[in-house]
C-alpha cells in the first residue's frame, strides 16, 4: 500500500484472506485472481440483485433527447447511448457497468475478462530527477500519478523494466494521457535483451474514448521467453514538441 500524500513511503500488509472493496477491483487484477466482467445470472447464485433489472424511477425520464442531433435519429446516438432492447429479467451478460468503473471500453486489452500478466506503473518505478524526471501527482493517469519529463536537447531514457514468466506472444500497452503540454510525438522502445522495437506514439492518431484523459494504446506484439529482462523505455529521441509523459506499462499475453 502507498500513502496517496507521499507516493515514496509503502507499507506491506500480509494476510490469509483480502477483500477488494475499491473503486474497479485493481487488486484482483493486479494480484492474478481470476473475475467475471458484467452482471451475473440470478440464477447462478440463487441471488435477486445480479441479473438485469428495470427499477422505477431508476432510469432517465421520458423526453431525454439522445441523438446527436437533436430530433434526428439519422444523425446517431450519443456517445454511451444503446439502442438494444432490455434483456430477459435476472438475466446475465458480459457487458462492462458503467456506473462501477472508472471508464468504458469499446476496445480494451483486459476486456474478455482476463488479467494482466504484467502490469508496470509508474509507483514502481524511482525516477531520477537529477536526471530531469519528475513524478506528478494528478488524478488524469492510469493511477494518482505519472512521470514527465520537460524538454530538453540532451537525450533522456526512462525504464519501465519486468522479466515474463511464461514463454508466449505478448501484446505490450502504455496508458497514454492526453495532455496539451505533451509532446505529438514520442518514441518509446521495447525490448528484452536480445532485440529492441523503436515504436513512435502519435498522439494526433490516438482516439480516447469516453468521460476519461487517457487511453491504453498498443505498442506492438512480442515473442518473449520465460526468463526474459523485458523493458518499455520513454525517450526523447526524435523531434520532441513537448513533455515527455511516461504512465503504466501492460503487458497481456496471447491466449
Amino acid at each position: 500500500m502507498e500513502n496517496t500524500e507521499k507516493v515514496s513511503k509503502r507499507t506491506s500488509v500480509r494476510a490469509k484472506v483480502f477483500i477488494d472493496s475499491s473503486y474497479e477491483g485493481d487488486l484482483l487484477a493486479r494480484a492474478g485472481v481470476s473475475y467475471t466482467v458484467g452482471r451475473e445470472d440470478n440464477n447462478l447464485y440463487n441471488e435477486t440483485w445480479n441479473g438485469v433489472q428495470m427499477l422505477d424511477q431508476h432510469q432517465f425520464p421520458d423526453g431525454v433527447d439522445p441523438y446527436v442531433e437533436k430530433g434526428n435519429p439519422e444523425s446517431g446516438l450519443l456517445w454511451g447511448i444503446s439502442d438494444a432492447k432490455l434483456a430477459e429479467k435476472g438475466s446475465g451478460d458480459k457487458e462492462v457497468d458503467v456506473a462501477e468503473i472508472q471508464r468504458m471500453y469499446q476496445e480494451g486489452p483486459l476486456l474478455d475478462g482476463s488479467a494482466p500478466d504484467i502490469l508496470v506503473d509508474d509507483v514502481d518505478i524511482e525516477p531520477n530527477e537529477a536526471d530531469g524526471w519528475h513524478r506528478i501527482q494528478a488524478g488524469n493517469g492510469y493511477g494518482r500519478s505519472y512521470i514527465l519529463l520537460n524538454p530538453t536537447r540532451v537525450n533522456k531514457r526512462l525504464r519501465y523494466p519486468f522479466e515474463v514468466k511464461e514463454d508466449g506472444r505478448y501484446t505490450v500497452y502504455t496508458y497514454y494521457i492526453r495532455r496539451g503540454e505533451s509532446s505529438k510525438v514520442t518514441e518509446i522502445i521495447v525490448g528484452n535483451g536480445k532485440m529492441e522495437d523503436r515504436v513512435k506514439l502519435d498522439a494526433g492518431a490516438i482516439t480516447v474514448k469516453g468521460q476519461t484523459s487517457g487511453e491504453w494504446v498498443a505498442l506492438g506484439e512480442y515473442d518473449f521467453q520465460a526468463g526474459d529482462k523485458c523493458y518499455v523505455d520513454f525517450t526523447n529521441n526524435g523531434e520532441v514538441t513537448g513533455q515527455i509523459c511516461a504512465d503504466a506499462v501492460l503487458a497481456v499475453k496471447k491466449r
